[in-house]
């Protein structure tokens, strides 16, 4: 069966320090590094060239499986943590070091 695919995007500053998708000339992509990896998941790609900003940086597209973007965000967690939930400061910092974090929660 094959794969419906949803095309994400990130935008990265030219620096190396910011740089975290390497792409071939297959153009397949390895991602390097293990700090967080901002990808926007809205697939609104005018939302990526608005966070590119003016330092001539790339936007890189990658093409996944629609399932691993449901995935994604049904595990994702807001960067504060809502009043409902209860956590202590240390327990919802934990929760965030194991869930994908939600930064921009105006896209979708």
């Amino acid at each position: 069966m094959p794969w419906t695919t949803s095309t994400r995007s990130r935008s990265e500053a030219r620096s190396a320090c910011f740089a975290k998708a390497a792409v071939s000339s297959r153009y397949s992509v390895r991602i390097e590094g293990n700090n967080h990896l901002y990808v926007n998941m809205s697939g609104d790609l005018r939302h990526t060239v608005e966070f590119r900003g003016g330092d001539n940086g790339r936007i890189v597209a990658l093409d996944v499986p629609k399932s691993f973007v449901d995935e994604i965000r049904a595990k994702a967690v807001p960067q504060e943590q809502p009043d409902e939930f209860g956590f202590t400061r240390q327990e919802w910092k934990q929760v965030k070091q194991v869930h994908p974090g939600i930064s921009d929660p105006t896209t979708k």
